[in-house]
């Protein structure tokens, strides 16, 4: 399996309020980024949708756009007692 990948996502957005149109995730995912099996993520996304159908203003858009980062440790970090203790 690759350390470092690069991935590109493109999604159809419809909607209950009329609104439709596309998407485009963009995910870069680094394993093992400190040597103890740790897994970054980074997501970027861009969305366009638009106002389709009768009914309502026509003419509108929006658009979206959008930054996600995501580390994860394998490991216990906190430990639980029931004691009430550590």
């Amino acid at each position: 399996m690759a350390k470092r990948s690069l991935r590109a996502e493109l999604q159809g957005i419809s909607k209950s309020n009329n609104f439709a149109g596309p998407a485009v995730n963009v995910i870069y995912r680094n394993r093992n980024l400190f040597d103890g099996g740790e897994t970054l993520n980074l997501t970027g996304k861009f969305a366009y949708e638009f106002q389709v159908g009768r009914g309502g203003v026509q003419g509108l858009n929006s658009v979206e756009l959008g930054l996600k980062a995501d580390l994860i440790y394998p490991r216990v970090i906190f430990f639980y007692s029931d004691q009430g203790t550590f």
